[in-house]
Order: C-alpha cells, then structure tokens, then sequence
C-alpha cells in the first residue's frame, strides 16, 4: 500500500480505495489452527501408509504443486509474478479442492473437518466476489478511466476470471502487467 501513497504524491488525483473485505482477526486465527489441524493429520496419514493407493498420485501431484510455489514465494514479486506462477495457483487450488473433499471421504479422522473444509472454499470464493464486486462498483462511482488493483498472487487468477466473466457489455479492457 506505500507504494500507492507515495504515488499519490505525484499524481493528486489518483484515489485509494479498499476492495476487500474487512478480516475478522479473531475468525482468520481459528482457520488458521483447524487448516494446522488438518495438515497434521493428513501428514499423519501419509506417513502411515494410511492414505488409499488411488488417492496418492493425487496427493503427490498436491505435494509437488505446493513445493513448487512454495520455492517460487521465496523469490521477489518481480520474479513471480508470471503466469505460470498465477496458473499454477489456479491448479493448485483445483487439485487441493479434488484432494480434500477425497480426504474427507478416505480417512475417518478428517470426518470432523467436512463443515470447515466447505465453509472454507464457500469464504474464499465469497471474499474474491465481494472484491470484484467492489471494484466494479468503485471503478462505476467514481467514473474510472484507469483502475490499478494490486492484490495478493492468491487471488490474482480467480479475480481476473471474475472481472472477465463480469465483462460481458466489454464496458472495460483487463490488463496484466507482468514485468520483464
């Protein structure tokens, strides 16, 4: 966001407005600690010999997705801000929501997760369309010629299919910027 206040130093007329919603901290935490949950057992499981055959190129596919993006995370945003980083998040997401909901059905111990494991992707895909949302109706109000959205890489691919499947009139034209 300090990039954006010293832009505004030079340029008076830009305006900052937030997209997203606001996080409840308290709420964020216990997702927090149930996803740490989850991944223990999980791991657990792995390490057991617990996870049925079918389900582990599966797995291994997750594994490897995440050990990618996770070596891709340590470089700077310049570095990845690509697109294969960006489809590669879109897969990982496809790939761990095929997983998890398996898991749930494979191990008796995640059974206690099946109601979090739902409300977490109905929350993810609720706050990207309250940001696209958002952004449309301030791009609307304030009669915008040019809107700039920075966000985290984790929404990145699902709000640029959003505001692409929002566009259907063409009021506006999607750019990425990708540096070189």
């Amino acid at each position: 966001m300090e990039v954006l206040y010293t832009y505004r130093n030079y340029d008076s007329t830009i305006k900052i407005l937030p997209f997203d919603m606001t996080l409840n901290r308290k709420k964020s935490a216990l997702f927090d600690k149930k996803e740490e949950e989850w991944d223990a057992i999980v791991n657990k499981a792995h390490k057991e010999k617990k996870i049925a055959a079918g389900l582990l190129p599966l797995f291994k596919l997750h594994i490897n997705n995440m050990n990618y993006l996770t070596s891709q995370f340590e470089k700077s945003y310049r570095e990845i801000n690509k697109n294969v980083v960006s489809d590669s998040i879109r897969y990982l997401m496809v790939v761990e929501r095929e997983l998890n909901f398996k898991l749930l059905e494979d191990l008796p111990e995640l059974v206690r997760f099946k109601d979090w494991q739902s409300k977490k992707v109905e929350d993810w895909l609720n706050r990207n369309s309250i940001m696209t949302k958002n952004i449309l109706r301030f791009s609307e109000v304030t009669k915008a010629r040019k809107v700039v959205v920075l966000t985290g890489l984790l929404h990145k691919y699902i709000l640029k299919d959003l505001l692409s499947s929002s566009n259907t009139d063409g009021k506006y034209e999607l750019v990425e910027y990708f540096e070189k």
